[in-house]
């Protein structure tokens, strides 16, 4: 029989708005990314994807290293989670030359 991993019990406990992930499910996906690519010193995830905290906490604990930022702030976070390595991956040059 199908088992529905995303039914969510006790909906009425959740404070709206709210945001719900599945850290079972997220663990997989990082190992699968990790066993596809031949460890995890190979990866350089967006931190755009997620700009959580605790999720690249999670990464880290995992054993990734290096993080591909878009913006300031996600390189800030980055910095704050003690991460490595962080590479704005973004031409800056183009916000400064516009004047941002």
């Amino acid at each position: 029989m199908f088992e529905n991993i995303y039914q969510l019990e006790n909906t009425d406990q959740i404070v709206s708005p709210a945001l719900i992930y599945y850290k079972d499910i997220i663990v997989d996906n990082i190992n699968k990314m990790i066993q596809i690519v031949g460890g995890p010193q190979r990866l350089w995830p967006h931190v755009k994807s997620h700009k959580m905290s605790r999720l690249l906490e999670l990464q880290m604990e995992m054993g990734i290293s290096r993080f591909k930022c878009a913006t300031i702030a996600e390189a800030e976070m980055a910095a704050r989670c003690r991460a490595p390595h962080a590479l704005i991956a973004y031409p800056l040059w183009g916000l400064i030359s516009a004047g941002f």
